[in-house]
């Protein structure tokens, strides 16, 4: 939670006196604060994601630690077999005015505007495993990012050290894939443009030659062509270069974008698991076996 010091004012109780005292208070505020509770789901939309993960603790101790980090106008749903805290987002949509920038500073990413929407969904249940040992705790909503926030403050809350999860979050893995996409095709249209760049630097060195051997032969309706020539091929390798540079660019954002995913799906784990999950990530990506990398994201 954050600690907010709010100011108030009172009167001395002098009646002659013109001075006021100024009284300070420290508010908790519950880290998930901005998340309204709800006691039922029929007719809302239903969250598209899931991630669960084990923890060895018990239905009970979760129940305090959804108490300690949302605002609870109503009791959760709990037994010492299963747990049930349901929320829906009471944040505004992303902003789309200002200038273009990170995202909070003007105008939000695609990831942001897709799945950070108003009024979204965030179911957390949780069932007791047959032991008695531990629970199963699923986190049900449409963004990676927030199903990461709950597994990491989780971590933290019961000091956990170490925690792997199975992950379905079947709209953002396509929103991924449409990533990697973006990344093979930029790749293909870099090959391309390079390799008509180097042919286009070639023939603007044979035009130059062609055009001082038409110079020093005193060929001057020649050594006109050879310009006229050399100045299009210029025009042509200077549109090829805007080309190129604004693919480049694209090719920087789909891989900046490609890696925040990869990060998003490792604050799904704690520990160990994490690391292996971007290692892992990233090695697949270095090798574009696009089958493994999806797989990975979801089952470590």
């Amino acid at each position: 939670g954050l600690g907010i010091g709010t100011a108030g004012t009172k009167a001395s109780t002098s009646a002659s006196s013109n001075q006021l005292a100024v009284v300070e208070v420290d508010i908790e505020v519950p880290k998930f604060v901005a998340f309204r509770q709800i006691t039922e789901t029929r007719g809302r939309e239903k969250p598209k994601g899931c991630v669960v993960v084990n923890i060895p603790e018990t239905t009970t101790k979760l129940a305090e630690f959804v108490t300690n980090n949302f605002l609870l106008p109503h009791p959760v749903v709990v037994n010492a077999e299963k747990f049930k805290a349901l929320f829906v987002s009471a944040l505004p949509p992303p902003a789309t005015n200002g200038p273009e920038g990170a995202e909070g500073q003007g105008q939000p990413s695609a990831y942001a505007k897709r799945f950070r929407t108003s009024g979204s969904p965030l179911y957390i249940l949780a069932q007791t495993s047959e032991d008695e040992r531990s629970i199963a705790v699923s986190v049900h909503c449409n963004s990676m990012d927030l199903a990461a926030e709950i597994v990491q403050e989780l971590a933290r809350y019961f000091n956990l050290d170490e925690m792997r999860a199975d992950v379905d979050f079947p709209e953002e893995l396509e929103y991924f894939e449409g990533i990697l996409d973006q990344v093979t095709q930029f790749n293909s249209s870099r090959n391309k443009l390079g390799a008509d760049m180097a042919e286009d630097s070639q023939r603007v060195k044979a035009l130059v030659v062609r055009a001082e051997d038409c110079r020093l032969m005193n060929d001057m309706v020649g050594m006109r062509k050879a310009y006229t020539e050399l100045h299009a091929v210029t025009n042509q390798l200077t549109g090829g270069y805007n080309i190129r540079a604004a693919n480049h660019q694209g090719l920087l954002a789909a891989l900046k974008e490609g890696n925040q995913m990869i990060q998003r799906a490792a604050n799904l784990r704690v520990g160990r698991a994490k690391s292996v999950v971007i290692s892992e990530s990233r090695a697949a990506l270095k090798q574009k076996n696009m089958q493994a990398l999806l797989r990975i994201l979801t089952s470590k």
